[in-house]
Parts: C-alpha cells; sequence; structure tokens
C-alpha cells in the first residue's frame, strides 16, 4: 500500500478519483498502528459512554426502576414493561374517547 493516499477515509493511488477531485475532499495521511489503536480505543469509550447514558436515561424515566439497579437485563425488562403498560393505558384512553364521541 505504499504511495497511496486516503482521501475522505478511502485509499487510492497519488491521485483521488475525478468523483473525488473537487475542493472539499481532504488529503489525509495514513495512520500510524499507534494511532489506529488509539482511536479505536477512544471510539469504544464512547460507544460504551453513549450505552451507559441510554441505561441512565431509562433508569430516569421508568417509574419502576431506582438509581441503584444496575442490571442492563433487569433495567431492560422493566423498561419494556413499562411501555406495555403505557400502550395498554393508551389503548384504554383511546375507547375512552370513542365512547364520550358517540355520547
Amino acid at each position: 500500500m505504499e504511495n497511496n493516499v486516503v482521501y475522505q477515509d478511502r485509499i487510492f493511488g497519488q491521485d483521488p478519483p475525478k468523483s473525488l477531485s473537487n475542493k472539499n475532499v481532504k488529503k489525509l495521511e495514513l495512520l500510524t498502528e499507534e494511532e489506529k489503536r488509539a482511536n479505536h480505543i477512544a471510539s469504544e469509550q464512547r460507544r460504551r459512554q453513549n450505552i451507559r447514558s441510554g441505561y441512565d436515561q431509562l433508569i430516569s424515566v421508568v417509574p419502576t426502576l431506582s438509581d441503584n439497579q444496575r442490571s442492563e437485563g433487569v433495567i431492560l425488562q422493566k423498561s419494556v414493561e413499562y411501555i406495555k403498560f403505557l400502550l395498554m393505558e393508551r389503548e384504554i384512553l383511546h375507547q375512552q374517547l370513542e365512547d364520550l364521541k358517540k355520547e
């Protein structure tokens, strides 16, 4: 892969294809193995933080969960139960609305 250049995260020879030859295309240098590893680690840490944030949001929204319940399985199970409850409650309210419209 010597003499190859990365354009928008794609590897080509020295010149980009004509479709990429506009002014918006930036010529990027190839990353070293250490830089790739550091990028991978940082990306994985962001992914894990996003997952943690999602679980924290579920804990704050689902009334049957508390901050001391950190088991992902319990969080997901109780979240599904709560969603089913909300859907059933919504259906009941829709039915009540239809009944009131008929009166």
